[in-house]
């Protein structure tokens, strides 16, 4: 995507967790943080004060994003498609990002990946998201067993949830091998 100081970014998904030193990954390591938008459903902005130069805008779940048509030339996502909801709201939550950025990059985990990043079960992330999810709860992680908080997709059904005149083009990167690789990388360009 190559971008430079002038690049203007959005990155949708920012958290108020400090506990994790990957969470927000970008504000962390991208040297422009002046052309960083970043948003998220949480009040995070406390990333205003630790990152200086970036601005926060606290977004609403399944609302359109307050943001013009292609305001920002890339918008970024990391690991969150799979906690939008349903398949309807991961659609339509794909489309938005589609919709504000003249580039999307987004990563999520691999359902092909051998163990499930959340719960760090091997294997029963392969079972339909019913069977998995009575199976999460049984063995105590009952905020991953709904879909609200964690709802699985394999990489070829990441592709269909993008704008049918433009096709993303899907990466696998991580840890693993091929198809197997722990996360999925779908990059797009607006044909505009």
């Amino acid at each position: 995507m190559s971008p430079n100081e002038t690049t203007t970014i959005l990155d949708v998904g920012v958290t108020c967790d400090e506990e994790h030193s990957s969470a927000n990954m970008l504000e962390r390591c991208y040297p422009y943080k002046h052309r960083i938008t970043c948003a998220g459903v949480e009040d995070a902005s406390h990333l205003e004060n630790e990152f200086p130069g970036i601005k926060f805008v606290q977004i609403r779940p399944h609302q359109q994003l307050p943001f013009a048509d292609e305001e920002f030339e890339i918008v970024h996502s990391n690991a969150v498609v799979e906690h939008v909801g349903t398949r309807q709201q991961q659609t339509e939550f794909i489309e938005e990002l589609c919709r504000v950025g003249k580039q999307v990059f987004i990563v999520v985990p691999n359902r092909l990946f051998p163990v499930e990043h959340h719960t760090a079960l091997p294997f029963l992330h392969y079972l339909p998201n019913r069977i998995f999810r009575f199976i999460a709860k049984f063995l105590g992680f009952t905020f991953w067993s709904t879909e609200e908080h964690l709802n699985l997709f394999y990489p070829w059904e990441l592709a269909k949830w993008f704008p049918q005149d433009n096709t993303p083009k899907i990466i696998f990167r991580g840890i693993g091998l091929g198809f197997f690789k722990s996360n999925v990388v779908a990059y797009f360009k607006n044909s505009t």
